[in-house]
This record gives C-alpha cells, structure tokens and sequence, in this order.
C-alpha cells in the first residue's frame, strides 16, 4: 500500500546535508512574539543582531546552522530554562503549520479514524519519508510497537551541549503536536535520552497518557 500523507513543498532544495525547512526559524520568532510580545521580540532579536528575521520568509529550504545559531543565540540571551519554553511553542506552531499546510483534510479524517496502531504507523512512515526537512544532517529514524520509539541521531537542538536532563523541547512538542492532532489526544511524547546528556542520540516514546 503506497501512502504520501505529506504534500511536498513546492520548492524543495537539493537532497544535501545540512538543510531544513524555514518553519524552524519562523515558528521560533512565532513562538518568541506569542510569549514575549511583540515589542521584547523585537528587542531581544535585535540585541542578538537579528532583527531582520521578523520579517524573515524564504522561499526555499535553508542552512540548518541558521536555525541552530538562533537556538545558541537564544541560550545565551534568555537561558536554557526559558529557551525550552520557547523551543516547545515553536515545535507545537511547526507541528499545526504542516498540519494546516501539508497534511490534506481527508487524510485527517483518515488517520484519526483508524485503529491508533495502524494510525501511528502511516504517520511515522510519512514523517520518516519527510525527515530532510526537519532532521537536516541528523538522522531521523523510529520503531513502531505498542509505544513507538522515534530517534534523531546528531539531533540539531542537542550538538555541543551538554545538561542533566533532555532538551530537545522543540522537536518533542512538534512530534506530539501530530500524534495528538491526528491520531489520539491522549498520546503524549516524552524525551527518554538526548544527546546532550551523553546519550548516542536522541530518543522519544510515544505513550498514552493514563486517565485520571
């Protein structure tokens, strides 16, 4: 059975190493306007000296290091702490563009009206077929089963950090955005190992949430 859950962008670059879709760096700004407003937004970006990423809408995939120099830069202006809050909107706001974007209504309505096994499975397979354009040069992979694992090897938000707990706040909440929206909302998505905290790569499993 062929599946293509996913439109493909419309312009999507050569299949090289080291490239993402823009929606990291757009939906981090988002994400900064929402929690912050819009004038600390723009303060905040432009003591970085990055004011110009307001405005900022390419039309085509981008350098992955543009998305991590904005994390970095974020890290040493607001702490690890509140950069994960703002990591997580903007996982959640990438995960609601694609949805709205490049996921087709019927396909919605397909997926949540399937067995939630069945469901988990065509979504990830999708997602893994679209790794490029979140993963850049990170390796996105998953195993399926009763509480699927997703994995990203040399994950973007985790190289050349190091912290006691993970911190992959952005790709996590972007991940549960898609199994909550569209397959279960009691699914939820848990970092369990991250590269920053020594671990070969990252790791997250998808769960049920227990009822109270």
């Amino acid at each position: 059975m062929t599946t293509h859950l996913l439109e493909r962008p419309t312009r999507r670059a050569a299949e090289s190493a080291g490239t993402i879709g823009p929606n990291a760096v757009i939906q981090t700004v988002n994400a900064l306007t929402e929690l912050r407003g819009p004038g600390l937004c723009a303060q905040l970006l432009e003591r970085i000296g990055k004011p110009w990423l307001l405005s900022y809408r390419p039309g085509a995939m981008i350098d992955e290091r543009e998305f991590v120099e904005l994390y970095h830069d974020l890290l040493g202006a607001l702490g690890r702490a509140e950069t994960s809050r703002v990591m997580a909107r903007a996982g959640t706001l990438t995960s609601q563009y694609v949805m709205r974007n490049r996921i087709p209504q019927p396909v919605h309505r397909l997926l949540r009206a399937l067995p939630r096994q069945l469901g988990l499975r065509l979504l990830l397979g999708a997602i893994g077929k679209h790794a490029w354009t979140f993963a850049g040069s990170g390796k996105f992979g998953y195993t399926p089963g009763r509480t699927p694992l997703l994995t990203i090897e040399r994950c973007l938000t985790a190289r050349d950090q190091a912290s006691d707990a993970p911190i992959c706040s952005f790709y996590q909440a972007a991940f549960e955005g898609f199994v909550t929206t569209l397959i279960d909302p009691r699914l939820r998505v848990r970092e369990e190992r991250c590269l920053a905290c020594g671990a070969a790569r990252c790791e997250f499993r998808i769960v049920v949430e227990a009822m109270p």
